[in-house]
């Protein structure tokens, strides 16, 4: 006896004794369709409703670990504005140390790497794939207890008209239970408090709500800064393992994940630079920027 199967494309003709494992492997591949098919669209028109599960898109990061060299014995670093806050002079130097590689936060990734369950390297495709989007330089200054960040890699590029900020939050009315985290931003503390499960391990007390509120914020922003701010929540021989656990381990849920790595020493300066890239492929830099404006819901709950 012989029998027809219709596929996609054309119709196969097979011995009945081999239509249960053929069979079998078309089915599996209308469950994939089926499945890739569920995942949120990117269309900034169609912005994703609650029922639908939290967006998210594999980027690329590199951190470096850089040192700051003051410039000019006659150039002091500056100390302005209404808190006297440090800042670096024009002509200070950024040197880099231990860069690291390239490495891919991968929702989709199922396959753990040296014990790393989201995060992996690169591969030979999406190193020519991936495009650079944005990169920032962070410094923690214990004098003040607070981050100071220039959106540009200060390591490679001059200061030129780019100023140094206090991080700082936005809010958009249609959305303003989600803070956005970024540069010279509207707020520089929140205005609903941040929650236990990633305010204490994201930023310090300074950035806190001035006042009570029963409600509390997400928070979305630059992907750079948040990256940076989870790997200098750490010491940097563990940031890939802290990134690992506590940027959405799970991508289903929002919820950020407090990792067990040692705290980073409060009291030493430390400067970190974050490349971010992206696989236009997979998500375009617009869309990558409404993901970071909170237009898709907040990245962090």
């Amino acid at each position: 006896m012989r029998v027809d199967l219709l596929s996609l494309d054309s119709t196969i003709v097979f011995d009945a004794c081999a239509a249960v494992p053929l069979l079998s492997t078309y089915l599996a591949s209308l469950v994939i369709t089926y499945s890739i098919a569920q995942l949120p669209k990117i269309n900034s028109s169609a912005l994703p409703t609650s029922h639908m599960p939290p967006f998210s898109r594999p980027f690329a990061f590199r951190i470096k670990q850089a040192r700051y060299v003051r410039g000019s014995s006659t150039e002091a670093d500056t100390r302005c504005g209404p808190e006297f806050l440090w800042r670096p002079s024009d002509s200070g130097s950024f040197l880099p140390e231990n860069e690291s590689n390239w490495w891919i936060w991968d929702p989709g990734w199922h396959q753990p790497y040296h014990g790393l369950q989201r995060l992996r390297p690169r591969n030979d495709y999406e190193v020519s794939a991936y495009r650079p989007y944005k990169s920032c330089t962070i410094i923690w200054a214990p004098e003040r207890q607070h981050y100071l960040h220039i959106p540009i890699d200060r390591t490679t590029t001059d200061q030129e008209d780019h100023v140094w900020r206090r991080l700082s939050f936005g809010y958009d009315e249609h959305r303003p239970h989600i803070a956005v985290i970024g540069h010279s931003r509207e707020s520089e503390w929140l205005k609903d408090p941040g929650p236990e499960k990633w305010f204490p391990k994201l930023l310090p007390i300074a950035y806190q709500a001035q006042e009570y509120s029963t409600s509390f914020c997400g928070l979305a922003g630059e992907l750079s800064i948040l990256v940076g701010l989870t790997a200098l929540s750490t010491t940097p021989e563990e940031s890939l393992r802290a990134l690992d656990q506590s940027f959405r381990p799970d991508p289903r849920s929002t919820l950020f994940q407090p990792h067990d790595c040692a705290e980073s020493p409060k009291r030493e300066k430390r400067i970190i630079v974050v490349e971010i890239a992206h696989d236009p492929g997979m998500i375009s830099a617009d869309q990558l920027a409404d993901w970071e404006q909170g237009r898709y819901g907040a990245i962090f709950n």
